[in-house]
């Protein structure tokens, strides 16, 4: 299965950039490759492409699924460290930002928990799935 799994995976875009991870992609091909119904434990961060949750739940019909969510704490806040260039490592897209303003980071985190809470009632969505938080 990871075998299949690896060869759907796409190639890097122009330019050399990874592509965006393709979970959706991913939830399809083990439609197509696990012919039996199995316990499938799916362990991802969720910062994919839009459009996974309907390929999951379609999964989650036949199998029983496990969704583990990861995420690391240090992703949820932005320290006061000054002027930071990040740069998303899917798309190569580069922000410079001044880490010292409050508001700054107070939005920041604001946003980070609203994407948390974006992708467990994403999961809660999906039929017979669980989900699990693990930082």
């Amino acid at each position: 299965m990871l075998a299949g799994l690896e060869a759907a995976t796409r190639p890097a875009e122009a330019g050399g950039q990874p592509a965006a991870t393709d979970l959706a992609g991913a939830v399809e091909c083990l439609e197509r490759v696990a012919k039996r119904r199995a316990l499938v434990v799916l362990v991802t961060d969720f910062l994919a492409v839009d459009g996974w949750e309907r390929p999951l739940a379609r999964a989650a019909l036949r199998h029983e699924m496990v969704a583990v969510h990861v995420s690391d704490p240090r992703e949820g806040s932005i320290p006061d460290i000054g002027v930071v260039t990040f740069e998303d490592p899917e798309t190569g897209a580069q922000i410079t930002v001044d880490t010292s303003s409050r508001r700054l980071r107070a939005r920041f985190e604001e946003a980070a928990k609203e994407q948390r809470s974006a992708i467990h009632e994403r999961l809660r969505r999906c039929p017979r799935g669980r989900a699990a938080d693990r930082h």
